[in-house]
């Protein structure tokens, strides 16, 4: 069991000061107007899909026939909002990551929408999925990319999963999408905890550690990586939080996580968590273990032990994981 103490505090090991060295404006999102166009520029076509916050359409810009993404924001939340906009304002440019492409509003209910560049989808990232080992190797190191131009510029996507992540594969192109979670990083900040899909959050969310920074992001980035090497999607097992500790504390050990708290001192732990701890399951270890797949290599493991690690300190970063020997084929292409 672990022990209650003085802990510590915890930092980015990486782009810690991003945000404070630039202008105030490019982050501070809660006096951000924003400059609304018109829905009426728009043609919108069919549904691509739906989610808490928001329906996405295929569109077309009128004047330039360009192809668009139009999302139809449910929740209407000033806040979030304007947050999103000024994360997708400060990533626009990057090469593995959706780009805005407008703000409108309109209609009977005047309702709000972003407009995105519109990236056909292929959806390799899944169970049998007929990609090759070299162009998984190509998209994976584009993920990395992307994470690694989202955290350098001061932010954290907050929700990385297969359905996330759009690859076109005759183009050989990845990009991130729905950046809706997505946050600026500030040191030493209090986060909120609601983040992440439930078979991608990490221990840290789930133990109630709210001083988070982008090794979220890598976590769910392993998640979706083990279940690439697995061949096995969700990778991290169980219908509940605690049964997710469960498998976690069974691929790990329990004493990892006993370290981990009591390192950062996370004192608000529940008592049903705990229990989870001390009572691990071994679905995820085994599934590992298991696994018969033809990304499933060395090098392949290797990355994936650098990454899925309990203590957030300890994982790799997303440019330290551009460097793994796993990538030297792909690395110049």
């Amino acid at each position: 069991m672990y022990k209650k103490g003085a802990g510590k505090k915890s930092i980015s090991r990486s782009y810690q000061n991003v945000n404070s060295s630039v202008n105030e404006a490019e982050w501070n999102y809660k006096d951000k107007k924003i400059n609304w166009g018109k829905i009426e520029d728009y043609e919108l076509g069919k549904k691509l899909g739906e989610g808490t916050f928001s329906e996405a359409f295929k569109g077309m810009h009128k004047k330039t026939e360009t192809n668009v993404t139009v999302r139809r924001l449910v929740k209407n939340r000033a806040e979030k909002i304007k947050r999103e906009v000024s994360v997708l304002k400060r990533i626009k440019g990057s090469k593995n990551n959706a780009h805005i492409f407008d703000v409108v509003k309109g209609g009977v209910a005047n309702e709000k929408y972003i407009i995105m560049h519109y990236y056909a989808n292929d959806g390799l990232i899944k169970r049998n999925t007929e990609v090759s080992e070299f162009d998984m190797k190509c998209y994976i190191l584009q993920l990395l990319n992307g994470l690694d131009e989202a955290h350098s510029r001061g932010v954290m996507h907050r929700d990385i999963k297969p359905s996330n992540i759009v690859i076109n594969n005759k183009r050989k192109r990845l990009k991130i999408i729905d950046w809706g979670m997505a946050e600026f990083y500030h040191p030493y900040k209090e986060y909120h905890l609601r983040v992440s899909s439930h078979y991608y959050k990490a221990p840290e969310l789930l133990l109630g550690m709210k001083q988070y920074d982008y090794s979220l992001d890598m976590w769910s980035f392993a998640c979706l990586f083990a279940g690439v090497v697995c061949n096995d999607f969700p990778f991290m097992k169980g219908k509940k939080e605690v049964d997710l500790l469960r498998n976690m504390s069974g691929l790990f050990g329990e004493g990892e996580f006993w370290d981990y708290i009591e390192k950062y001192n996370i004192n608000d732990v529940d008592k049903v968590s705990l229990e989870a701890i001390a009572t691990p399951r071994e679905d995820s270890k085994l599934a590992l273990a298991q696994a018969e797949s033809v990304f499933k290599s060395e090098l392949a493991l290797d990355l994936l032990a650098k990454v899925l690690k309990v203590d957030h300190q300890e994982r790799l970063t997303a440019r330290e994981a551009m460097e793994h020997p796993y990538f030297d084929e792909v690395r110049d292409i």
